[in-house]
């Protein structure tokens, strides 16, 4: 497991915010939202909890009204401005490696576009525009 620098993290997420596309922000609110289903169903089972609380827990998590988790539950919207920050907060606490992996994929497949922009012609037989563009399901 990699460590995650959490003190560097808070530092970086507003400028690094601002680079993820709608795909790689949908991504990792899917992973995140998947985490939260799995830890309510445990507290379900458990016990704990009588109805799993994932949307209340979530947005409380991330910082958002619990109507915006169903909006990007729905695909509606994706998460935009501050709300980027939380999400990436979050995602960083409860999945660091998932988060750190979509991140890294997303990293990559800019670098094969601007290769592609420079005219590099390995980028080009290996793999076509629309295929970069492709995200992995979380």
């Amino acid at each position: 497991m990699e460590k995650i620098d959490y003190e560097a993290a808070m530092e970086i997420i507003p400028e690094l915010a601002e680079y993820l596309p709608r795909k790689t922000r949908r991504r990792i609110f899917l992973m995140l939202y998947e985490h939260f289903e799995k830890r309510a169903k445990k507290l379900k089972e458990s016990g704990e909890s009588k109805r799993p609380p994932v949307i209340e827990a979530l947005a409380e998590e991330i910082g958002v009204n619990p109507l915006t988790i169903t909006y990007w539950k729905g695909g509606r919207f994706a998460p935009t401005g501050v709300s980027i920050w939380g999400l990436l907060e979050a995602a960083l606490k409860f999945e660091p490696e998932k988060t750190l992996e979509i991140l890294r994929e997303d990293l990559e497949r800019h670098r094969e576009l601007i290769e592609m922009l420079m005219g590099k012609p390995q980028n080009r037989e290996r793999k076509g525009w629309r295929k970069l563009l492709n995200f992995k399901k979380p």
